[in-house]
C-alpha cells in the first residue's frame, strides 16, 4: 500500500502540475507542518522547492496580502491567511 507521499511523487514524476493549498490556520495540518512534508517530496524541482522562501501572494484588487506561495518545477504551494 502506498502512502500519499508515494502518489504525489509518482504525479510529479509523469509531469502532471500539483497545487497544494493550506489554510495559515488550519488546526489539522498547520502550514509549517505541510512544508515539511513537501520538503520531502523527491521530485525533479526538490532542491529548487526545498531553498525556495515564499513570496507574497495578493489579491489585485487591493494589492492586500492574502497568503504566500512557492513554485518550483510542476508543484506550486499557496499558504492562505
Amino acid at each position: 500500500m502506498q502512502g500519499s507521499l508515494e502518489y504525489l511523487e509518482e504525479i510529479l514524476k509523469n509531469e502532471i502540475p500539483v497545487v497544494i493549498y493550506n489554510g495559515s490556520n488550519d488546526i489539522c495540518m498547520n502550514s509549517g507542518a505541510t512544508q515539511t512534508v513537501l520538503d520531502k517530496v523527491k521530485f525533479i524541482g526538490q532542491e529548487e522547492f526545498r531553498n525556495l522562501g515564499l513570496n507574497p501572494w495578493k489579491d489585485v484588487e487591493n494589492d492586500k496580502i492574502i497568503g504566500y506561495t512557492k513554485k518550483a518545477d510542476k508543484l506550486t504551494l499557496y499558504l492562505i491567511n
